[in-house]
């Protein structure tokens, strides 16, 4: 089980560092964890289905009905990495609902009469590019999505698909949107998005990427502050 759960957090801390595992299928968890060896499709649905299951009911995943599954006390597992990833990138865990604290994982979690949209089939852990839920696409009122527009209209002009742009701000946050905008020499938005994902895999290069505090020496921090006048 240590091994399985290494493999997990692993997976986890690359492809879905907000801890909402639930965007991936559990043929491709499985897969990841190396569980999934059956080469019939239905056999390995099934032993794909067994491990969430005993995952779930050894409470190292949860059922939650807005992300499917997501990982058990996440924060606490995430090491200094994936928390300085997603402060990079104007993200942070994914909040769980208070509502579903102590709820058996075979209670029927699905709000009413909200339906909860089916999920969609996700590619394998080599290729992520998960499709997020409706209500997670930012609105275009939200400020990370203006400074985005923003960006991508004084290089290129108007954007030719806001559903799609959201959808990219949603996936890959602000920053690494942002990274992607500046180097991309086309106003493509599949060509952007797949520049935003290498940065959002990768990350910045590092000759592009500034300093963030904790890298600074003493006499660095010091200059960054007098700089920006705090001292």
């Amino acid at each position: 089980m240590v091994g399985l759960l290494e493999l997990l957090w692993h997976f986890t801390a690359q492809y879905t560092p907000r801890g909402n595992i639930g965007r991936y299928s559990d043929v491709d968890i499985a897969e990841a964890l190396g569980w999934a060896t059956e080469e019939k499709d239905a056999e390995k649905k099934k032993d794909a289905e067994k491990l969430i299951s005993a995952l779930v009911e050894t409470s190292w995943l949860e059922r939650n009905s807005k992300h499917r599954l997501v990982i058990h006390d996440w924060p606490d597992h995430a090491d200094q990495a994936v928390k300085k990833k997603l402060s990079r990138y104007g993200l942070d865990f994914i909040n769980i609902s208070p509502d579903m604290d102590g709820q058996s994982p075979d209670m029927d979690i699905t709000p009413v009469p909200v339906p909860v949209p089916e999920p969609v089939p996700e590619p394998g852990p080599h290729t992520p590019t998960p499709t997020p839920t409706p209500d997670e696409v930012p609105t275009p009122s939200h400020p990370a999505f203006q400074a985005a527009i923003s960006a991508y209209e004084v290089k290129f002009g108007p954007v030719p698909d806001l559903a799609a742009f959201g959808d990219m701000l949603n996936d890959y946050g602000p920053g690494a949107l942002s990274q992607a905008i500046s180097k991309s020499k086309k106003p493509s938005l599949p060509y952007i998005r797949s520049i935003a994902k290498r940065l959002w895999i990768e990350g910045p290069d590092e000759e592009e990427r500034p300093k963030q505090p904790w890298e600074m020496t003493a006499a660095e921090q010091e200059a960054k502050l007098r700089e920006d006048g705090v001292i």
